[in-house]
């Protein structure tokens, strides 16, 4: 088990605080990065192992598909936990 993934544990952490804690926006996306690194890794790992098997030019588009796949999760989770209550229709 590398260091990296140790920092798994964060995401249980993540989890309670959004449900029990929900109005601490910092700390819950501050915890959520760092439970977000190991995944990263990973997927990065996977898609490298995946493009040398494929080839160069099925290997590049999976790494252009799939390299920001876990930060573009975060966002997206970050963005639907904040609720600003604006709108952009205004």
């Amino acid at each position: 088990m590398s260091r990296l993934s140790w920092f798994l544990l964060f995401a249980p952490v993540a989890i309670g605080l959004e449900r029990f804690a929900p109005e601490r926006h910092l700390l819950i996306f501050a915890v959520t990065a760092l439970a977000i690194l190991p995944l990263a890794g990973f997927l990065g790992h996977v898609t490298e192992a995946l493009a040398v098997r494929t080839g160069e030019s099925i290997g590049g588009l999976l790494n252009a598909t799939f390299g920001n796949a876990a930060e573009s999760r975060q966002r997206d989770s970050t963005r639907s936990a904040t609720d600003w209550g604006t709108s952009w229709s205004r």
